[in-house]
């Protein structure tokens, strides 16, 4: 399992590790904590940033569902599977 450190994922993205803790704590980011430490496996970065990136449309009278770095957002998008 290939996996990041918060130091590694806030360089990558040029941010402060403050700020990955941040998205982990509020759930915007998923990871495994180990103790005190956090780790991020490469497929949940990956998703992160991909959702993160993608264009967005112009907002329409009815709004459009937050993305990950949205105040609010769930950590779900539409058309997400969930497993019971």
């Amino acid at each position: 399992m290939d996996v990041l450190t918060i130091e590694e994922a806030a360089q990558e993205l040029k941010v402060q590790p403050k700020t990955v803790r941040e998205w982990l704590r509020t759930g915007r980011l998923e990871g495994i904590k180990a103790g005190r430490l956090w780790r991020i496996r490469r497929e949940e970065w990956e998703r992160f940033l991909a959702a993160s990136t993608t264009p967005r449309k112009a907002p329409t009278s009815e709004g459009e569902a937050p993305g990950p770095m949205d105040e609010g957002w769930d950590g779900k998008r539409s058309g997400d599977i969930t497993h019971a």
